[in-house]
């Protein structure tokens, strides 16, 4: 289990500065206004600039600070390393490794298991189905696991009488603070997370509901990391699941995006997922315009489901209506969501950025 102190694991941006063969860290703006990837191994010099030696990087200056040895003219390399708490820049030796700190358990500093959690595939419907109707009772479970089962039960609402309350809830609930509560002493018995760590200790190691409930804690874990990498963009990113008791699970996303070129505040969008048998997969996603202007997008593999939302469309607009809110646009489209990635530096690059 991670405690607080590794859990939040983003800091704010700290000065640049560099103190000895001390690696410099740097934030994520920085390295990218320096044309700086991952894996990188960049080279810069020693200039005397009024009297002082300062680092040159890319027409950037970095302090130096404690190094007598060094003079102008003298050329270092750093490798470049990004991480959940910015970037380092971490001095070569002359066989070519990265110096790392004695307690840096990878290249970037960061736990390895914090890294894989970063890096783990996207396992949504591990807890979608963790929450299928009747899922949780059918589950063969030892006496002491059943407690921990009826405690899931009771998380779920109801679709039928769903509040803007059952919904806040649910983001209480939602794994996402457990250890932030821990942390202020006002520890959450409904949290999801520690109600499946309890699960999992109740359960045979070799069972395949051992194996789903590690999968599930592993996926809210994974779902924290990413919503703290989040705020180092100065962006907001929380991904929970809303049970159900009379219909399947829903996965919610809700983002804030940052500004982007020619529009004048920021955007929140919601996220959602879903998957019946009766309906199959459904994806929608909402994005809010100014104060009361939506514009939304459906994805549904079945053909059937999308003409019944289309004639439902309508409907939706008077529903919206009641709470002041003009549905600006709504495309239905017969697929799948595209799945979103990310482009990929190639690693191992290395350049000569010396001024």
């Amino acid at each position: 289990m991670y405690g607080p102190e590794q859990v939040n694991v983003v800091q704010r941006p700290s000065p640049i500065f560099l103190e000895g063969t001390t690696p410099i860290r740097i934030t994520e703006e920085v390295a990218l206004q320096l044309g700086l990837k991952d894996g990188q191994t960049v080279r810069a010099v020693i200039e005397n600039r009024g009297d002082l030696l300062r680092l040159v990087l890319n027409q950037r200056e970095f302090d130096l600070k404690g190094n007598n040895r060094l003079k102008a003219g003298d050329k270092l390399e750093f490798k470049v390393s990004f991480g959940l708490n910015g970037v380092m820049l971490r001095p070569v030796n002359a066989q070519g490794t990265a110096i790392t700190g004695a307690n840096a358990n990878s290249s970037s500093g960061i736990p390895t298991a914090l890294l894989a959690l970063l890096h783990r595939p996207k396992e949504a419907k591990v807890l979608l189905d963790l929450f299928k109707p009747n899922n949780l009772k059918e589950m063969s479970a030892p006496i002491g696991a059943r407690e921990w089962i009826q405690k899931l039960d009771k998380m779920k609402n109801s679709m039928e009488r769903l509040s803007a309350g059952d919904v806040r809830k649910s983001v209480q609930n939602s794994g996402l603070f457990g250890e932030s509560s821990l942390l202020k002493g006002a520890p959450n018995s409904s949290d999801l997370k520690q109600i499946l760590r309890g699960l999992l200790l109740n359960l045979p190691d070799n069972s395949k509901i051992f194996k789903a409930v590690e999968q599930a804690i592993t996926e809210v874990e994974g779902r924290q990391i990413d919503s703290l990498n989040s705020q180092s963009s100065r962006e907001l990113s929380l991904q929970f699941v809303i049970p159900f008791n009379d219909a399947h699970a829903v996965d919610v996303e809700i983002m804030k995006e940052n500004h982007t070129e020619g529009s004048e505040q920021a955007h929140w969008v919601v996220n959602l997922h879903t998957e019946s048998p009766e309906l199959g997969d459904i994806w929608l996603k909402s994005k809010l315009l100014g104060n009361d202007n939506l514009e939304m997008t459906m994805w549904a593999p079945r053909s059937e489901v999308v003409e019944s939302a289309t004639l439902m469309k309508t409907e939706l607009e008077y529903e919206l209506n009641k709470f002041s809110l003009n549905l600006d646009s709504f495309s239905i489209l017969n697929a799948k969501r595209p799945i979103e990635t990310k482009n990929l530096n190639n690693l191992g690059e290395v350049i000569d950025i010396s001024t």
